[in-house]
């Protein structure tokens, strides 16, 4: 017979063996987080592969691979914008937790001291949407994930259909009906909704269509277009199908640029960017 002595010397045998199991036990991994991951670059990277000016700004971070890029596009005062992003922006990111993204556009957007035009703007726009789609690569999540996941499978879009008279108008309506638009703008002259502009890049195009996912009451954006020329520096672009709008459904806003291509579309300074009324007075935008 086992003595008291010896049922005790049992059960501390299966309790220790309990608690050694249970102290093998990982916690669940959420509950270890992320290591900080530190900026060590901010660049801009200028191109225009279909002749409009576009800047991307891209983050590089103390991660080995992992980077972000944004759109900072101010087409009419390009090389403004760059030297805004090489010259004040790095400077100012360097060594800053890529994760601290509103302290950050706090920061940069007072240090200045002076308020912001659209200069500046452009490049903190830039610098933002990099930063939530290096936070996006981080969680292995698409963008719109980040902001509470889709509340529509793709983002409903409109066309421009314009022409020299109201017939021609119709039928431009029409092909764009056929290629299943749900809505269409008809014009005989300029245009106007959520814009999603020509002198935009893919990457801002993106950043767009995931807020559009993720926003309810969101209405309606603008259609696009990309161009061979445009893929070819830009991969992963939002896509057009039914007259809906689709992301690359990868972690971050899913657009990539080829350094090496967008080097082959320098962008230039010339800006001509008027109108003006029959009598020759100049229209403000």
């Amino acid at each position: 017979m086992l003595g008291i002595g010896s049922s005790a010397g049992i059960l501390g045998m299966f309790g220790s063996s309990s608690t050694a199991r249970a102290s093998e036990k990982e916690a669940p991994s959420y509950t270890r987080g992320m290591a900080p991951v530190k900026i060590t670059s901010v660049k801009a990277i200028a191109c225009a592969p279909a002749g409009s000016n576009l800047i991307v700004v891209k983050v590089e971070t103390s991660e080995p691979g992992l980077y972000g890029l944004g759109c900072a596009t101010f087409t009419q005062r390009a090389m403004a914008v760059v030297t805004a992003i090489n010259s004040y922006l790095n400077d100012f990111c360097v060594g800053k937790d890529v994760d601290n993204i509103e302290d950050m556009w706090h920061g940069v957007y007072v240090s200045s001291y002076w308020r912001n035009g659209p200069v500046l703007n452009n490049a903190l726009s830039g610098l933002d949407q990099a930063l939530w789609d290096i936070k996006g690569k981080r969680a292995n999540m698409p963008a719109y994930q980040l902001l509470g996941r889709k509340v529509r499978f793709a983002v409903p879009c409109y066309a421009h259909a314009s022409g020299s008279t109201p017939e021609e108008v119709a039928d431009n309506v029409q092909k764009f009906m056929d290629e299943g638009y749900k809505y269409v703008r008809i014009q005989q002259g300029g245009y106007g909704a959520w814009h999603g502009p020509g002198d935009v890049s893919p990457v801002g195009h993106a950043a767009n269509a995931h807020i559009d996912l993720a926003v309810w009451n969101f209405g309606i954006q603008e259609s696009i277009r990309f161009s061979d020329k445009m893929k070819e520096v830009f991969s992963g672009c939002p896509t057009m199908k039914n007259g809906y709008m689709y992301v690359n459904e990868v972690p971050g806003l899913g657009v990539d640029i080829n350094e090496k291509e967008a080097a082959k579309y320098p962008i230039g300074t010339k800006s001509n960017w008027q109108v003006r009324k029959a009598d020759g007075t100049l229209i403000r935008p």
